[in-house]
């Protein structure tokens, strides 16, 4: 199974990222970041240098968001398959409803 999640960006337009080594946080901007036509694979950190997947760089913040949203699906899922459903239906929130 695979799941995506999208990062919101901020008030300004940016998303922000914090560097594996350093743990400094830095933005980027997220209309750059996040073109459907050039996906950034790696990132580098502007202030120490030091080069990562791009998911190494998610803030602590992020991570826990998502790590939380991956047990809400668990739970969902084993709820479900407790009450003898095979299969489940994920509504996907459209981007307008997002922001």
């Amino acid at each position: 199974m695979e799941l995506t999640f999208n990062i919101p960006c901020d008030s300004e337009g940016y998303v922000a990222f914090e560097c594996p080594f350093c743990e400094i946080e830095f933005k980027l901007l997220g209309a750059d970041f996040q073109k459907e036509e050039y996906i950034y694979e790696d990132l580098f950190c502007p202030y120490c240098g030091l080069a990562d997947k791009r998911d190494a760089f998610y803030t602590k913040e992020q991570a826990v968001h998502v790590r939380e949203l991956c047990q809400n699906i668990n739970t969902k899922i084993i709820f479900a398959m407790s009450q003898g459903k095979e299969s489940l239906i994920f509504k996907r929130k459209k981007r307008q409803e997002m922001q």
